[in-house]
């Protein structure tokens, strides 16, 4: 995961003088018009892999900001190298729904990907599931079954049983997110 890019202060003046955070929906709006495509009170930013992005060209560079960053910085006053949207929702910049987090509790924040439709669950044959855990780095093989939502329910006792409290606030389980 790439860490991001720290802005100047120029950059950070220019961010509290052009935007505003709003609270109640997560948004950051314009309070000038920086170009003639942007009117005060506009949404700030365009969508880019789920996340909401603002960009500003200076000197024929283009500078990209993240609102998410963004809305951490005009609540705190600094950003932090990696933050979390907690429910999962790219989108979702309420301040509320953002945390701090390092790459190893951030992946355990992120859906189901790969030949399950289930956290933790891999297809070994056509008819065998596999559960696995993460812990450390390092994969842990909890059992295997003919049944995928079997082999989900392995994942999701090990989960509760076997993480930090730190860890376990960062892992949902399939249970969790409505997959069992």
């Amino acid at each position: 995961m790439n860490s991001a890019r720290e802005w100047g202060e120029e950059e950070k003046i220019w961010l509290l003088d052009n935007l505003e955070y709003i609270p109640e929906t997560g948004n950051l709006v314009w309070v000038k018009s920086v170009s003639a495509r942007v009117a005060v009170g506009d949404v700030a930013g365009t969508y880019v892999s789920g996340y909401r992005r603002i960009k500003r060209k200076k000197r024929g560079k283009s500078l990209n900001y993240r609102a998410h960053r963004v809305v951490w910085f005009f609540h705190y006053g600094w950003v932090p190298p990696m933050l979390d949207h907690i429910n999962g929702d790219r989108s979702d910049n309420r301040i509320e729904n953002l945390r701090v987090t390092t790459p190893s509790l951030n992946i355990r924040n992120q859906k189901p990907r790969g030949s399950s439709k289930y956290k933790g669950v891999n297809l070994i044959s056509r008819n065998s599931y596999s559960a696995i855990g993460r812990k450390c780095g390092e994969s842990i093989y909890l059992g295997s079954s003919k049944s995928e939502s079997e082999a989900a329910i392995m994942y999701d006792l090990w989960v509760e049983a076997n993480l930090s409290p730190l860890e376990r606030q960062f892992s949902k389980t399939n249970k969790e997110l409505g997959l069992l």
